[in-house]
């Protein structure tokens, strides 16, 4: 039960640091920002789990 819940830890880790990566790099922000942007994207796939939006987070982040 604790291998199964570490992998879930580490894949939404993985996902988190996925989406915030190009995030930080595309608004250019220092890395110091980081904790931030991974709570930001932790807050974004949360509301794109619970509703439909048919455009990605980054396309509601930045507006395109």
């Amino acid at each position: 039960m604790f291998i199964l819940k570490n992998r879930l830890v580490e894949s939404l880790l993985k996902c988190l640091k996925l989406v915030a990566r190009p995030l930080l790099m595309r608004a250019n922000l220092p890395m110091v920002t980081w904790g931030y942007a991974i709570f930001h994207v932790a807050v974004l796939i949360h509301i794109k789990l619970i509703s439909y939006h048919k455009y990605s987070i980054m396309q509601l982040v930045f507006g395109h």
